[in-house]
């Protein structure tokens, strides 16, 4: 009797089980937004390239994407110093979808938001190592931390320079209009 007492609870929570991932999934399809289609895009080389994203250099302590200028420093030193060799984003895509031959110890090294220090103390840094860069600019605060004089002399002389949105907001905070204006 006991056995047949585990038999019948053990049917029973299996039963339960399956019929909620069943209810999960049917849940899930049916409140699924449909997006429209896009390009696919398919890997040719999966394997990563590591990407170092900088935001503000400078001596910020309580902003974690702040790092001092020492520290920035030591790290295009040791990139330099052991052989990495930074990437365009162009370079980057043609890499990863074309199968495009990369050097030996890819890198791709990125600055968020044009900070004033992006021109003052990375554009020299990467003219000296002979580094491409991509800066992803907000053209809505150009001329209040770069002049786009600078970044002109940057794109001219081998940074990429990116869109980041027309200002920096929250773009989920957004309408899908405003997103679209801001971009």
């Amino acid at each position: 009797m006991k056995r047949f007492s585990l038999v019948v609870l053990f049917t029973i929570v299996i039963a339960t089980a399956l019929a909620g991932c069943g209810m999960l999934s049917q849940q899930t399809t049916e409140n699924e937004t449909k997006t429209p289609p896009t390009q696919q895009v398919t890997m040719v080389h999966p394997s990563g390239v590591p990407v170092l994203m900088y935001h503000k250099i400078g001596d910020d302590k309580d902003n974690d994407a702040v790092i001092r200028e020492d520290l920035f420093r030591q790290q295009m030193k040791f990139l330099k110093d052991n052989g990495y060799h930074p990437l365009t984003m162009d370079q980057l895509y043609d890499y990863v979808v074309n199968g495009a031959a990369v050097p030996e110890k890819p890198v791709v090294l990125t600055f968020d938001d044009g900070y004033a220090d992006t021109y003052s103390i990375v554009y020299p840094l990467m003219k000296e190592y002979g580094f491409a860069a991509t800066v992803f600019v907000n053209p809505g605060d150009v001329g209040t931390r770069l002049t786009w004089e600078q970044l002109k002399e940057m794109k001219d002389n081998g940074i990429t320079i990116s869109n980041h949105g027309f200002q920096h907001v929250e773009m989920g905070q957004l309408s899908k209009a405003a997103q679209m204006e801001n971009i």
